[in-house]
C-alpha cells in the first residue's frame, strides 16, 4: 500500500511542480463513465473521427494502482494500462493526424486490442477517421489429466468514423468496426480451429447545441458477436452468438466557464448463447448457456474548476440489471435456470491537476458498478473494491 501511494503522491507533485490535455480514462471514469455522452473528450478509440479534433497529444495510463490491478478497464474504448500518443503530421493538415495506442493485460476475449494505429484527416467539412486495432491471447496448460493443451486467439478489427455538422448547431457522428478472429486450441482431446468475419458494431450519435450553455447528446449504439471460443463457461469449445442494442440520451451543461454538469440516462438490451462445438470427447460443465438481459443506467458528473490548477470531478451512477440465464445439458442432464436482479449505485470522485502543458487525472470510486455490457463469457454484477485510475497527458 506504502508503494501504490507513492506513486500517486509522485504523480501529484509531477503535476504541480511542472497543462489542458483531455488525458482519457480518468477523467470519463470520474464523470461517471459510459463516455459516449462526454462532447469535449478524445474518446478516438470508440469515435475515429474525433482523432481530427484531438491532435498533438501523448499520455500514459497507469490502470489501478490503489488495488495493484494494472489490466485494462472492461470498457471497449477504456485502456486502462498503457498509453499512446496523437501525432499532427503537417501545420495545414493536407496529411492529417495519425495515432497510435498500445495496451497491456487485455481481459480475455475483450474487443480492445494490444495497440491500435488511427489515422484522422478533415475533408471539406467532413472528419474522416480509418483505423486497426489488433491482439492477441495465449495460455498452455501442461500436465492436465488428459495431456497437454494450448489455447490461443488473435483478434484485429477495421474501423472507420465520419463526423460532421448538419447545419448550425447540430453535428453528427458515425462509427463502426468489423472484427475478424482466429482462434485455436490444440492438444488434449480436440484441436479448434476458426477464421471468422461476423463480428461488427455500429454506432452512431448527435451533438444539438440547443443553447450557448447546453449540449444534448443522443446516441444510438449496436454491436453483434458471431464467433468460436474455448469457453471457460462451458469448459470446452463453443460458438458464441451476442447481440447488444443501447439507446441513451445525455445533456452537457456550462452554467460557467468553470463548471461542467453532465447528466445522462440510457437502456442497453441484448442475448448473448453459447453452444457446444464438438468437444470430441471432452466433458463440458454445459452443453449450452443462455443469457438475455437489459440494463437501466443513470448517472449525474459534475466537473469545477476549484482553482487555476486543480479541477475537482464528483459523479453519482444508478445500475439497475435483469438477467435471465439458462444452462443445460442436451441430453436433459443437469440444468441452471435463474434469474438476476442487481441495483448499483457506485460514487466516484476525480482530481485533475494541470500546469502548463502537463494535466494529470486521478479518480476513485467506491463500488465496482455492472460492467459494460458483451463480454466472452456474459454479464456480471460488480461487488468488489472500486477501481482507481490514473492517466497523464501532455499537449505539444
Amino acid at each position: 500500500m506504502r508503494q501504490r501511494l507513492t506513486i500517486i503522491f509522485a504523480a501529484i507533485l509531477l503535476a504541480v511542480a511542472t497543462s489542458p490535455a483531455g488525458a482519457g480514462t480518468a477523467r470519463v471514469l470520474a464523470l461517471g463513465d459510459d463516455d459516449q455522452f462526454l462532447v469535449d473528450e478524445a474518446n478516438v478509440l470508440r469515435w475515429y473521427a474525433d482523432l481530427v479534433a484531438h491532435p498533438d497529444l501523448a499520455f500514459v495510463e497507469l490502470g489501478d494502482p490503489v488495488h495493484g490491478q494494472d489490466r485494462a478497464f472492461a470498457g471497449r474504448s477504456l485502456i486502462g494500462h498503457g498509453g499512446g500518443v496523437h501525432l499532427r503530421l503537417d501545420t495545414d493538415g493536407t496529411w492529417g493526424t495519425v495515432a497510435f495506442t498500445f495496451e497491456d493485460r487485455l481481459v480475455r476475449g475483450a474487443n480492445d486490442g494490444a495497440f491500435s494505429l488511427l489515422w484522422g484527416r478533415r475533408l471539406g467539412g467532413v472528419d474522416v477517421g480509418l483505423g486497426g486495432r489488433f491482439t492477441t491471447f495465449g495460455r498452455s496448460r501442461a500436465g492436465t489429466a488428459v495431456g497437454d493443451r494450448i489455447d490461443s486467439e488473435y483478434l484485429h478489427q477495421y474501423e472507420f468514423g465520419v463526423a460532421g455538422p448538419l447545419r448550425d448547431g447540430l453535428r453528427l457522428e458515425l462509427a463502426g468496426e468489423v472484427i475478424n478472429t482466429l482462434t485455436e486450441s490444440s492438444g488434449a482431446l480436440y484441436r479448434l480451429s476458426a477464421r471468422e468475419w461476423t463480428s461488427f458494431g455500429l454506432r452512431a450519435r448527435g451533438l444539438v447545441e440547443v443553447s450557448p450553455t447546453v449540449t444534448l447528446v443522443p446516441a444510438v449504439d449496436y454491436t453483434r458477436i458471431l464467433r468460436a471460443l474455448d469457453s471457460a463457461l462451458l469448459g470446452g469449445p463453443a460458438d458464441r452468438d451476442a447481440y447488444q442494442t443501447s439507446l441513451g440520451l445525455g445533456a452537457n451543461l456550462r452554467p460557467d466557464a468553470d463548471t461542467l454538469v453532465l447528466i445522462s440516462s440510457e437502456y442497453r438490451v441484448g442475448r448473448d448463447d453459447l453452444r457446444e462445438r464438438g468437444a470430441g470427447g471432452a466433458d463440458l460443465a454445459w452443453q449450452r448457456s443462455d443469457r438475455e438481459y437489459y440494463q437501466l443506467r443513470g448517472r449525474v458528473g459534475l466537473e469545477t474548476e476549484v482553482l487555476p490548477w486543480l479541477t475537482a470531478r464528483v459523479a453519482v451512477q444508478y445500475v439497475r440489471l435483469h438477467e435471465e440465464v439458462d444452462r443445460r445439458h442436451a441430453d436433459g442432464g443437469a440444468r441452471d435456470a435463474r434469474n438476476l436482479e442487481a441495483v448499483a449505485t457506485p460514487l466516484a470522485f476525480g482530481l485533475g491537476l494541470r500546469q502548463g502543458r502537463l494535466t494529470v487525472d486521478l479518480m476513485y470510486n467506491d463500488t465496482a458498478p455492472v460492467n459494460a455490457g458483451l463480454q466472452a463469457e456474459g454479464l456480471f454484477a460488480g461487488d468488489g473494491p472500486g477501481m482507481a485510475a490514473v492517466t497523464v497527458g501532455w499537449s505539444f
